[in-house]
């Protein structure tokens, strides 16, 4: 699944189980987010930023896995241990074991079906290279069909719960991109990838990915994704920066709420399920897992390149 599908479909499950133990919800809160963005580069459909930057120019899914596998470890791993640490008052406190045995059911049982099934077509349809959209919606959508026929539950209520108000949110995110463009945004973008071509790849590549990471929170990464892409289709930049673009626009976004879609979807999740967590709670958690982290896997692109 994508880092956005992850952290709305997730989030309210660990949630649930963080409940029934009794134990400090913060740790586990936070890995739904932080690690579904870390993540996300693992494959070009692990987050919609990804197709955005490379478009047309997408790389075959060996390529891809050749570019991006041992940094989405590193990616992974550092977020998992840094936020371990900064969790580690939390985790030492006590929690309590589930009493009896849950098992799923058949409605449970479908709906994990179905999110297999999902994955399975958002991975055939990258494959193929079909826009992604309406065959991941159609298979949503036919799952959800089962399981209210088998339920026999009105759709009226699964429609209420849905978060409308993502939807506006999402479309003023790419009027900022043309907003942001017509301000000779694009033009700023191309240059600086010019230049940055002619320095010391280790120098440029930690300088773009660091600019691009920290860039996220104060735009977004959807829309800085769709300008930056713009610039590296309509002037190819070296390889070696595509992907410091890359893990600057998928990581970049770990240092605040503000960062990601996935982010801003994960926190409507939470306050949905009577929850609250502050921007400056994650901030806090962000500022001290993502810049090492970020290092790490830039680090790690440059050994790839080597």
């Amino acid at each position: 699944m994508s880092n956005d599908a992850t952290a709305v479909v997730l989030t309210p499950a660990v949630l649930t189980a963080v409940k029934r133990a009794k134990a400090r919800p913060m740790p586990c809160l936070l890995t739904c987010a932080l690690i579904a963005n870390a993540a996300s580069f693992v494959l070009p459909i692990s987050n919609p930023a990804n197709l955005v930057v490379f478009d047309s120019a997408m790389p075959p899914l060996g390529r891809w896995l050749v570019m991006f596998l041992l940094p989405s470890a590193v990616s992974i791993v550092a977020t998992y241990f840094l936020l371990r640490w900064y969790s580690r008052n939390d985790l030492a406190q006590p929690c309590h074991a589930a009493d009896g045995n849950f098992t799923l059911t058949a409605a449970g049982r479908i709906s994990l079906f179905g999110i297999l099934a999902v994955a399975a077509v958002l991975l055939i349809a990258s494959a193929l290279r079909w826009n992604l959209g309406l065959p991941t919606c159609l298979a949503a959508l036919a799952v959800t069909a089962i399981v209210l026929v088998r339920e026999k539950t009105s759709p009226l209520r699964l429609v209420r719960e849905i978060s409308w108000s993502v939807l506006p949110l999402v479309a003023a995110l790419f009027f900022i991109v043309e907003a942001v463009k017509g301000a000779g945004a694009l033009h700023i973008l191309q240059t600086a990838l010019s230049w940055a071509e002619h320095g010391p790849s280790v120098v440029t590549t930690l300088a773009v990915g660091a600019a691009i990471g920290i860039g996220t929170n104060l735009v977004n990464n959807l829309p800085l994704g769709l300008i930056t892409g713009a610039a590296i289709q309509s002037a190819p930049a070296h390889l070696l920066l595509s992907k410091a673009v890359l893990i600057g626009i998928d990581l970049g976004p770990n240092l605040s709420i503000t960062g990601s879609l996935a982010t801003i979807l994960w926190l409507i999740a939470i306050r949905r399920e009577g929850m609250e967590v502050t921007g400056t709670q994650f901030l806090k958690a962000g500022l001290l897992i993502m810049p090492p982290a970020l290092l790490l896997v830039l680090l790690a692109a440059l050994l790839v390149a080597r």
